[in-house]
């Protein structure tokens, strides 16, 4: 039973004594009903008298009895107030506290709408910038890396890996940061070796086109996953699936020294389809820093994908 039920049970049980039970309301009942006999109200007068002269009355007043209860149980005991303190308010204004001060800790990690567009678009002109000068600066010793066969394949996914797990596992966003910076690096050496490689064989015209043809598909996949949120949201799993079906088929493929152009078409549209995915949930996500980031280098990750790919077809058009 509650503190406030306990005060309202005794209330009544203290208002039940006083009409029912109180020899005092008995005899002058008896005297309202026979007013007209003095004998009978003396007689009941005298009773009351003896009664309470006695301490009778005391010990069977039923509203002195409720009252004792009512001292005893009610708001008043020190025992309820002290129950009460422990239990009641205190201890749920202390809860309230507590949430509340972790709901504030979490919500000084959310950004408004517009810091986060900025700091999404903000991570994807830095990755491109950084592949950028890679190309520009750095195509001898990322050229010797890549040509290393196995070796630069370990390096390529071990930074791969961990720069995902930096990037969506921990909480700090320094780490995450590394994290993005990894991944960029990391695909920023494939970038530059098949940029540059096409330029130097003379396919600037391709590189060009596939920049452009990149621009063009990246704005129309956003303009498109803004109309039809909801299907791209839904479309994920059916990507990912795709995606490693093609990617062992490739592998395969490779061992056996066989290239077909309708895996680059097919791995082409799955990075298209992701391009109209990952915009949805950027759009839908929590608008945190550490989001921002990690959204940017999906992004990142499947523009360079689209752009690699669309080198290969024209590459393989021109040729022909």
């Amino acid at each position: 039973m509650s503190y406030n039920d306990d005060a309202s049970n005794n209330t009544f049980k203290l208002a039940g004594g006083m009409n029912n039970s109180n020899p005092n309301t008995q005899y002058y009942g008896q005297y309202t009903q026979n007013n007209q006999n003095p004998n009978q109200y003396n007689q009941g007068f005298n009773q009351f008298t003896q009664a309470n002269q006695s301490g009778q009355y005391n010990q069977t007043n039923q509203m002195g009895q409720y009252n004792n209860q009512y001292n005893q149980n009610s708001q008043y005991n020190p025992y309820y107030n002290d129950m009460y303190a422990n239990n009641g308010s205190a201890v749920n204004y202390s809860t309230f506290s507590q949430s509340n001060s972790i709901a504030n800790a979490k919500s000084t990690d959310i950004i408004s709408s517009k810091k986060f567009n900025m700091l999404y678009g903000g991570m994807l002109i830095y990755s491109f910038l950084i592949n950028a000068i890679m190309i520009m600066f750095f195509f001898d010793p990322i050229y010797e890396l890549t040509s290393n066969g196995l070796g630069f394949f370990l390096i390529y996914f071990a930074m791969i890996i961990v720069g995902n797990i930096m990037i969506k596992k921990s909480e700090e966003i320094v780490v995450n940061f590394i994290g993005f910076n990894l991944v960029v690096v990391a695909l920023g050496f494939v970038v530059t070796t098949v940029v540059d490689t096409f330029i130097v064989y003379g396919y600037s015209k391709v590189i060009a086109t596939a920049f452009f043809a990149t621009a063009a598909i990246t704005f129309t996949m956003i303009l498109l996953s803004n109309i039809f949120q909801n299907f791209f949201n839904s479309i994920g799993t059916t990507l990912g699936i795709i995606l490693i079906i093609t990617i062992i088929v490739e592998l395969i493929l490779a061992f056996t020294g066989i290239f077909y152009t309708f895996t680059d078409y097919l791995i082409l549209f799955i990075f298209c389809g992701y391009i109209g995915y990952d915009w949805a949930r950027a759009n839908t996500c929590e608008k945190t820093t550490r989001n921002a980031i990690y959204m940017a280098c999906e992004m990142y990750i499947n523009i360079v994908n689209v752009f690699i790919r669309l080198i290969s077809i024209l590459s393989r058009a021109n040729r022909n």
